[in-house]
């Protein structure tokens, strides 16, 4: 009845590739959806970000006005 030990028609090694191929793509889908929901794809989130450190790093007094125009020139805000 159980000649295949339940991997059916496909056979022994058939069977574990379309099983492994299967929870490779189920892994793959669920890595992208969480991506997305994150939105670590987008590139704008890294020029605002690079702002907010340039802006605490003056309001601390670690850099002078000179040094603050000057680094937000260089990066684009």
């Amino acid at each position: 009845m159980f000649g295949n030990y339940g991997w059916g028609m496909m056979g022994g090694w058939g069977g574990m590739l379309v099983m492994l191929l299967f929870w490779v793509a189920l892994i793959l889908i669920i890595v992208w959806v969480v991506r997305a929901a994150i939105g670590t794809n987008s590139g704008s989130g890294s020029a605002s970000n690079a702002r907010a450190i340039l802006d605490a790093r003056y309001a601390r007094g670690e850099i002078t006005r000179k040094e603050y125009e000057q680094m937000k020139k260089d990066i684009g805000a």
